[in-house]
């Protein structure tokens, strides 16, 4: 085990959604610096309770008027309700993340509203021990160079929270396994998942827009092709990218 005190992250910071989660991790991959997220997007539930009525209590105050007690307090009180929680998207970053960083991890579980991250501490993972995480058997399926959802949820918020990682991460030496006609070496990565979910960016916006604006400012190159597109809704698809 890595003898460092993990940093302690409130996912109820600010928007207090997914992104703090991929971003967190992605972070901690790359610098080898332990974390413990709490209250994982944590005003994501508040939002599904404001939805239900008017008299739903505002966030940051307990519904009779009084503020809500400190961070840690209010770890039993945000999540299991609404959306809370890991998702799909992120336990599936976070498996990825685990096994390339050989990560010890508690929490990796879909609901789940806690999850510490330990990079280089012996790859394993549990699910976790809080009573708030709303237990559900974890559909990510995962290998070396292949990330399938079971639901269509955003593969381009999985490539969020790896991209960082699979540029600025110290890989090992048969990461970039594979070797094109101008003799050099790259890594391919599939997700199966949805490539146009609302809420997330397009594929059209990863390839127009962000791809180009990373290889201007002198990012390695990466490529993506759109094997079949995926989306969510009445008539949900898996799609695959590479």
């Amino acid at each position: 085990m890595v003898n460092v005190k993990p940093i302690e992250l409130d996912g109820s910071t600010l928007e207090g959604g997914g992104q703090l989660v991929r971003v967190a991790l992605s972070l901690s991959a790359i610098t080898g610096i332990p974390i413990h997220l709490y209250n994982i997007r944590a005003n994501r539930s508040r939002q599904g309770l404001r939805q239900k009525g008017a008299g739903s209590p505002r966030a940051g105050h307990d519904g009779r008027g009084g503020q809500q007690g400190s961070s840690k307090q209010r770890r039993s009180t945000t999540s299991g309700v609404g959306e809370g929680g890991l998702k799909e998207s992120h336990l599936a970053a976070l498996i990825y993340l685990t096994c390339y960083c050989d990560a010890y991890v508690e929490g990796a579980e879909v609901g789940s509203s806690e999850v510490t991250f330990i990079p280089g501490a012996g790859g394993s993972v549990s699910s976790s021990k809080s009573s708030n995480s709303r237990k559900k058997e974890s559909t990510v399926k995962f290998d070396t160079n292949t990330i399938e959802l079971q639901n269509p949820g955003s593969v381009w918020l999985i490539f969020q929270a790896l991209y960082p990682f699979l540029v600025f991460g110290n890989h090992k030496e048969d990461f970039f396994n594979k070797q094109n006609d101008h003799g050099e070496y790259y890594t391919e990565l599939t997700f199966r998942g949805g490539t146009n979910v609302s809420k997330a960016m397009s594929s059209e916006y990863l390839q127009q827009v962000f791809l180009p604006i990373c290889a201007k400012i002198g990012l390695p190159k990466t490529e993506v092709k759109v094997v079949e597109r995926g989306w969510a809704g009445a008539a949900s698809r898996i799609g695959e990218i590479k």
